[in-house]
């Protein structure tokens, strides 16, 4: 499944708090379609991650969790988080990206449920 999004939609109406630029080379080539959710969304920071997801349109975390019920993809980001490279010190950026990816994922379905 290939998800579509825009630009507005992938960033929630907002530019604040994004991970620099990831290098498509340290994402496996199946992850590649989400590499503008984890740029803008992949936050590291705990509380400005949560922040990000709090002040979000219900459009842009309904897109934000999109990815969450495509089992492929689930399934391949799981391998990857999972797998050798999680032993790696330091982590990579785009590893650390897609880790708070998921996280802010997580909350997002948190709020979109508790919205409803």
């Amino acid at each position: 499944m290939e998800i579509y999004l825009t630009e507005s939609i992938i960033r929630g109406g907002m530019a604040m708090n994004s991970v620099p630029t990831l290098n498509r080379e340290d994402v496996p080539p199946a992850l590649w379609q989400l590499i503008p959710l984890a740029e803008v969304w992949g936050i590291g920071d705990d509380r400005d991650r949560d922040r990000k997801v709090q002040l979000a349109e219900d459009s842009a975390l309904e897109a934000l969790v999109a990815f969450l019920d495509c089992d492929d993809l689930m399934a391949n980001l799981n391998e990857w988080l999972a797998g050798e490279e999680s032993y790696a010190e330091p982590m990579s950026e785009a590893y650390a990206a897609f880790t708070s990816l998921i996280m802010a994922a997580e909350f997002a379905q948190s709020r979109l449920a508790n919205r409803r």
